[in-house]
């Protein structure tokens, strides 16, 4: 599909998620849950957030999109991430596979080849950092640090599409998804993203949210980073710091409609 094509796509695909209100079941990090939990709402979707063992395979059976944060891994959380993910495979749910942290611990690592290695992910989303370990041409991340030293990010992302048969959306200054075929850029946002904890979270989160309705994994994705490089956008101009732009950046997210992402989506194929 090109670029104008599936622009318009994204754009359908915002207000019908609003119209469907699906349930988005998120096994994520203790330092962003309330962030995305909020984003998901002000899409129009309704999140459900549970680490526990108890419930894990029942919430995900019942969810409409799944997402697997691994930002602060412990025994219990994998655990439910296994639930989760055999439950959301059995039942054809799509699921997500965010791999925060992707190179900086052995113990995390462990975590993340298992995860791909059992189970499959209809997206992986990552920042460059995160993309290069997993395509093997990085160490990974310096904690969750999204810096890329000189690999393309458009390179990382065909190899990790390629390698885990998924679509991998890699975020950064410009956004990247593939499906280890045709790949495209997303462009704008603000540098406040950066300095903000849980901009990258809160993408793996709207990727299940918009993948419970689309047409495709790819379509997801770039649905999802058009809405968070737009909103993010918009809310810059509203801002004086960090703090104002959490909220500013909420309340675009709450106003968003799909005729905002084609007045001001950049999307190209790359």
């Amino acid at each position: 599909m090109d670029a104008s094509d599936l622009l318009k796509r994204a754009a359908c695909l915002v207000d019908e998620v609003r119209k469907c209100r699906p349930l988005i079941y998120s096994i994520t990090n203790d330092v962003t849950i309330t962030f995305l939990a909020n984003g998901i709402l002000a899409l129009g979707g309704a999140p459900i957030m549970s680490s526990s063992t108890k419930e894990a395979g029942e919430i995900a059976r019942q969810a409409q999109g799944v997402l697997i944060n691994m930002g602060t891994p412990h025994n219990r959380s994998f655990k439910a991430m296994t639930a989760a993910c055999r439950m959301a495979r059995k039942h054809r749910i799509p699921a997500v596979f965010d791999p925060v942290g992707a190179g900086f611990t052995a113990y995390r690592n462990r975590i993340v080849h298992t995860l791909l290695l059992r189970h499959p992910f209809a997206i992986i989303k990552g920042n460059a950092a995160e993309i290069d370990y997993l395509a093997g041409k990085g160490r990974g991340a310096r904690g969750v640090d999204a810096v890329s030293l000189d690999n393309d990010p458009v390179e990382a992302a065909l190899l990790s599409a390629s390698s885990f048969k998924t679509v991998t959306a890699v975020t950064g200054a410009e956004d990247i998804v593939s499906n280890g075929i045709r790949s495209y850029r997303i462009k704008g946002g603000t540098p406040l993203c950066g300095k903000l904890t849980g901009t990258g979270c809160l993408a793996g989160a709207l990727c299940a949210l918009y993948l419970s309705q689309a047409a495709s994994p790819v379509e997801a994705a770039v649905t999802a980073l058009l809405v968070i490089k737009t909103a993010s956008q918009e809310a810059a101009c509203n801002a004086a710091g960090t703090g104002s732009f959490y909220t500013a950046l909420l309340d675009s997210l709450t106003t968003l409609r799909g005729e905002t992402l084609l007045k001001k989506g950049n999307l190209y194929e790359a």
